[in-house]
């Protein structure tokens, strides 16, 4: 984010990463969103693989999302039951974050495991055939992203494209921030669901988001030891956001709006800036998040002003200087 954290660099990529909370968020099931493809439990065959080409299982909705994105789907050969996959693909679907089956994983056949969960869990995976590498992949914030791209390129001998989907991930981030650079900072919060709501806190790669299309996460101010803290709206009305974004399952958006808008003493309910979203890709951090930012400009800011006023000239950095 340009308004107040140095940026740097992940060893000698020349790719700009600035610096992210660590902790762990995986937080489509908070909100009942469903994002397992609709073939029930039919276990398809894994794709063929290219002569030595490493087989892997992407045991994360995220993992699974950047691996396509970066072009390197034909690598996965299993995931969780909470990935999504492109249109019109299947991967046999071998456990989730709650359930670990090793028998499933080892039928794929994998030379590696990349997970966002504890690596410990994968012991019996490991126990039966000690071939298989696990490697944690931490992606907590926006800026974890292409982190875990670059580390997933090169473990798969990949350096290159990763390199490229890393850089471009930034560059469309970094564009964005440069337009909105001199708009005026709106509080802005991001809550999960109605009755029993979350909010994103300081560490999450949404506060990023927050941050990233020109706003003030005032989800960080209210109490809580979790980054993705459980609240009450009472809480909600002391922080007095001027925008309220909150994620629900699909089919529950005009009972979701209607439920804020009834809280007339938050700032974001008087003035009508109340958004409902429930895509799943909200709650997982990938690169389509690029994607997403300037959506998230549009509920902080409204239209963004004309692109040849604010469009980062050639040549400049995010922070409005020549390299």
């Amino acid at each position: 984010m340009i308004s107040n954290i140095a940026p740097m660099r992940i060893g000698n990529s020349g790719i700009k990463i600035r610096r992210g909370a660590a902790a762990c968020v995986l937080l489509a099931g908070a909100v009942m969103l469903t994002c397992c493809d609709r073939s029930g439990n039919s276990s398809p065959r894994p794709p063929r693989r290219t002569a030595g080409a490493k087989r892997v299982v992407s045991f994360s909705p995220a993992i699974t999302q950047m691996m396509f994105d970066m072009g390197l789907g034909d690598r996965v050969v299993g995931v969780t039951r909470l990935c999504e996959l492109p249109p019109g693909l299947q991967r046999p679907r071998v456990g989730d974050a709650l359930s670990f089956n090793s028998e499933a994983i080892l039928a794929v056949r994998p030379d590696i495991i990349f997970t966002q969960v504890d690596a410990a869990k994968f012991q019996g995976v490991r126990d039966i055939d000690g071939h298989v590498k696990v490697m944690y992949l931490s992606i907590e914030s926006q800026d974890d992203i292409p982190a875990a791209m670059l580390t997933i390129g090169k473990e798969l001998g990949c350096g290159r494209i990763a390199r490229d989907k890393a850089e471009a991930f930034c560059q469309a981030i970094e564009a964005v921030e440069y337009r909105v650079r001199l708009l005026p900072r709106k509080r802005t919060v991001f809550v999960m669901g109605t009755d029993r709501p979350t909010v994103a806190g300081a560490g999450t790669f949404v506060a990023d988001m927050i941050s990233s299309a020109g706003g003030t996460n005032v989800g960080a101010a209210i109490p809580g030891q979790a980054i993705w803290r459980p609240t009450q709206i009472e809480a909600i009305m002391k922080v007095r956001p001027d925008v309220l974004i909150c994620q629900v399952a699909p089919g529950k958006e005009d009972a979701a709006r209607a439920y804020w808008m009834q809280w007339k003493d938050i700032p974001a309910a008087a003035s009508g800036q109340v958004y409902v979203v429930s895509a799943a890709g909200w709650s997982i951090p990938g690169t389509h998040l690029a994607k997403l930012l300037p959506k998230m400009v549009a509920m902080i800011h409204g239209e963004l002003p004309a692109p040849g006023a604010t469009t980062m000239p050639a040549g400049a950095t995010a922070e409005g200087r020549s390299p």
